[in-house]
């Protein structure tokens, strides 16, 4: 029996599958829209930075061998946004992808931009984008041409939806049914771009393009490092591109990378630095970036920096517990490009290898003098689940023991050491509740001879925001006072005057506890007439006593300098004090002798 098929049935077997093709594409479509604009409004801000970041990861994906070349053109007045790269030309794969969202890309390391429904996230942006490029039968073929067509996703509706990609599908037969026109392409020059419409987007829009131009400046030297086809990024007036890597003598895993931002406009060039430290077995890699002024070297903050990379960014991690970006192309990602699988094995085991990495900057830190700023390098945000708590307590136990905290131009401390088996503090960090405070209570600390060394002004407050265990308030100061007993006690370094030492600290005292004369009665210390430290509720203000007086009062048994505030002192409450004057004296050396004559 012949059960060829004749030509009838082929063409309805097309017709089927082209069917089936679309009526999956418009559920994709559908859902993935659909979820996009049931998001909340910061989920949608979010999602809406992660623009730009889609469209380069597919931009690297097609990639030439010579590296790819990214234009992004933002032209809020004419409410256009155009992104354009030098990448391969369009296979009829990459084109039915880009319709219909159903994705053939495989899960290999090298193509990034693992998930197919990534490119819908842009339409966040604007539902109408024109996409131009030039379409090859395959890659061995030479002969191309250049192609046209709308993707328009503004539909609500699924009919709409669907009748949009069926025409996309007609409009890009009709354009492949037309010869090749062209031959060669300068790589240097846009083969692919895709223009976005602005007019059709909400109003918050050009905010969120904003703020995704703000990520490619900050981030863009991370993705230089991390993703080696990527060669250069125009955007507006500016062009960025990476300049030069170099390791660092004698330490082959940890280098230092050079990129560049130049304005077109005045050819002015800024450089960005990079320090990075690697494991090429497992494939991982942490970076920071830093400055360099010549004299010193000073850790930038990575508060704002996503801490976790799979070659680029991946918005939304900012505040995950590690203090560092961390790249590796085998995280197990979460779709929406927004997280890591927490629970995935691969990734327990790719931030075991980012701790070790840790450790080994750390132990370079330590041994290095120059830096600055180096809290920057441990600040973890903290959260509640397993593997962050986790690799918060592996952090925590790194940095701590390391002397990275600078207390003078040159020397360096660490927070702790460890003394059978327990954490003693080596650095003592002054800290008061009112922050304009900090700096008047950092120089009362400094005037004192401590056991223990304090930061150097400029960090305290950071190293302060660090580690709690090491914090010294007012508390600290009272327990001094308690300690030396006598104004000549104080451990006040040779070239402070222990009272001006003394009355900046009760200025400091009664402003930390917002001018409450009962809060600050309860605690403070004052030094009478005879130097010693006592308590305020017992104590009067000397209303120019006689001396001789007192001398007196004192041989009759009563030292009247006990009780009396001492001269060198000024403190806030002054005023509210009971005064004793020579006539208070007098009256009291009168009673006493008075008594003495009737026994």
């Amino acid at each position: 029996m012949n059960f060829s098929v004749s030509k009838n049935e082929s063409e309805d077997r097309s017709k089927i599958e082209r069917k089936k093709m679309i009526d999956a594409s418009t559920n994709i479509i559908m859902t993935r829209l659909e979820e996009l604009r049931g998001a909340s409004n910061q989920e949608k801000a979010k999602m809406r930075r992660r623009w730009i970041w889609e469209l380069i990861q597919n931009a690297v994906d097609s990639s030439r061998e010579s590296g790819a070349k990214i234009w992004v053109e933002y032209d809020k007045e004419n409410d256009i946004l155009r992104f354009s790269h030098n990448g391969k030309f369009f296979t009829y794969d990459n084109l039915i992808d880009l319709i219909t969202q159903i994705s053939s890309k495989s899960d290999d390391v090298n193509n990034v931009g693992k998930f197919g429904t990534g490119f819908i996230s842009t339409h966040l942006i604007s539902g109408f984008v024109n996409v131009e490029g030039y379409y090859q039968r395959n890659n061995d073929n030479d002969e191309s041409k250049k192609i046209n067509f709308i993707l328009d996703r503004r539909g609500e509706t699924r009919e709409a939806i669907k009748n949009s990609t069926e025409q996309a599908i007609s409009n890009l037969d009709n354009l492949l049914s037309i010869d090749a026109n062209t031959k060669t392409v300068d790589e240097n020059c846009t083969c692919t771009s895709f223009s976005y419409d602005l007019s059709y987007s909400s109003s918050d829009v050009h905010k969120n393009i904003e703020e995704g131009i703000r990520d490619l400046d900050m981030n863009i030297s991370y993705v230089f490092l991390f993703s080696n086809k990527l060669k250069e990024v125009h955007c507006n007036e500016y062009v960025y591109r990476k300049k030069e890597e170099h390791k660092l003598q004698d330490l082959q895993n940890i280098s230092v990378l050079i990129c560049e931002k130049e304005n077109l406009n005045d050819k002015s060039k800024e450089e960005t630095l990079v320090m990075s430290c690697c494991d090429p077995l497992h494939s991982t890699t942490i970076a920071f970036k830093f400055h360099d002024n010549r004299e010193s070297k000073f850790v930038e903050s990575m508060e704002d920096t996503p801490k976790i990379f799979c070659s680029f960014p991946l918005i939304g991690t900012e505040n995950f517990s590690f203090p560092v970006a961390v790249n590796s192309p085998y995280f197990k990602v979460l779709q929406e490009r927004n997280g890591i699988q927490e629970g995935s094995e691969v990734n327990r085991q790719i931030f075991d290898v980012a701790v070790k990495l840790y450790s080994s900057i750390m132990d370079y830190m330590a041994l290095n003098e120059g830096w600055k700023q180096l809290y920057n390098l441990c600040k973890v945000a903290h959260h509640g689940s397993e593997l962050q708590n986790r690799l918060n307590n592996d952090i925590i136990n790194i940095y701590s023991f390391r002397k990275i905290v600078p207390f003078s131009e040159k020397d360096k401390s660490s927070l702790f050491s460890l003394q059978n088996g327990r954490n003693y503090p080596e650095t003592w960090i002054p800290l008061i509740d009112k922050k304009e405070l900090m700096d008047p209570f950092w120089e009362l600390i400094n005037e004192i001879q401590l056991d223990k060394p304090i930061p150097i002004k400029i960090e305290n407050m950071n190293w302060a925001e660090i580690s709690s265990p090491n914090r010294v308030g007012i508390d600290a100061i009272r327990n001094i006072l308690c300690q030396a007993k006598m104004v000549t006690g104080l451990p006040i370094k040779n070239n402070y005057n222990c009272y001006d030492w003394l009355n900046r600290l009760y200025d400091i005292w009664f402003n930390s506890v917002n001018n409450d004369v009962i809060s600050f009665n309860s605690k403070v210390l004052v030094p009478n007439q005879n130097e010693e430290f006592v308590g305020i509720n017992n104590i009067f203000i000397d209303d120019n006593i006689d001396e001789t007086l007192k001398d007196i009062l004192k041989k009759l048994g009563e030292d009247i300098r006990c009780t009396l505030l001492s001269k060198q002192v000024a403190i806030p409450i002054s005023n509210s004090l009971k005064k004793i004057s020579s006539s208070d004296v007098a009256k009291r050396i009168y009673i006493i002798v008075k008594d003495l004559q009737h026994k």
